[in-house]
């Protein structure tokens, strides 16, 4: 679900998976230089999805642009990164990513392919001005690969020489989320390209992957959101329980979106290897 800034648009053909790795010229003039330079309760609580737009910015730790918007205003206290991927031909691309410890990101493996060759985070302070913080190094889960209908073990870790601002999100790894819970997805993508948040409920949970299946209610993934959060609120405090991978009908109604499942054993203890300093529950 990488998105570029330039280039010819692929083509997504309806049914297929996609990574929602289209090619977009919406971006802000500001942030396109940035680019060129270089979005309570236990786990016990009810089976329904958060509907309310202040709540649901408020669990990644940000506010509505409008109290009945999707998109959230950029702040220092989310965990939620933009990720802007540079490859070998010089195009740049962005994908969604979670901050796990200081200087740690989670993002999908397929962010981060054999043809990257530069990654930058794009952070933002609180009076709302956004910096380029470049990282030192990315590694993907090593059996990262295709299956059928989703990728297997998409997750890779980007790490930055320093500290980034905001705080470090929980990884929900001792248990898996069961087919039904609510949760909550974030990211930078489509259709806005703004931190965004919105709820969904699981419609299939299995060892290798978190499945929503999209009607047109609720939320769904969409360009640009690969490798961003899905949340479970785990003791008053929102925790990633997956990444955006995959997905069909590229983010309408009909399709099926797919999350790395990170409770998954070898998915769990890339996660452990790679940064020792995450918070698991």
């Amino acid at each position: 679900m990488r998105s570029r800034i330039s280039g010819p648009a692929p083509k997504i053909d309806a049914g297929k998976r996609t990574t929602m790795a289209q090619r977009t010229w919406r971006f802000t003039g500001a942030l396109l230089a940035l680019l060129l330079g270089a979005c309570g309760g236990g786990d016990e609580e009810p089976e329904v999805a958060i509907t309310d737009p202040v709540q649901r910015c408020a669990g990644i730790g940000v506010q509505p642009y409008v109290a009945n918007g999707t998109s959230c205003v950029p702040s220092a206290a989310t965990p939620v990164v933009l990720l802007l991927v540079r490859d070998r031909d010089g195009d740049v691309g962005a994908c969604s990513g979670v901050k796990v410890a200081p200087g740690r990101v989670l993002t999908a493996a397929h962010c981060v392919d054999a043809q990257t060759r530069a990654v930058a985070g794009i952070v933002w302070n609180e009076q709302g001005q956004a910096t380029q913080i470049r990282a030192s190094g990315w590694v993907a889960h090593p059996s990262f690969s295709e299956g059928d209908d989703y990728y297997v073990d998409d997750v890779a870790v980007v790490s930055f020489p320093d500290e980034l601002p905001g705080p470090s999100a929980p990884v929900l790894g001792q248990r898996s989320p069961r087919a039904g819970q609510a949760i909550l997805i974030a990211g930078w993508g489509a259709p806005d390209y703004t931190l965004a948040v919105g709820s969904a409920q699981l419609d299939k949970v299995a060892p290798d992957y978190l499945r929503i299946a999209y009607d047109g209610s609720l939320s769904n993934a969409c360009p640009g959101d690969s490798g961003g959060p899905a949340l479970r609120s785990v003791g008053g405090r929102q925790a990633v329980v997956g990444l955006v991978s995959t997905g069909t009908q590229d983010c309408k109604a009909g399709g099926q979106t797919f999350f790395v499942n990170l409770s998954k054993p070898a998915v769990l203890s890339f996660i452990r290897r790679e940064v020792p300093q995450a918070e698991v529950l």
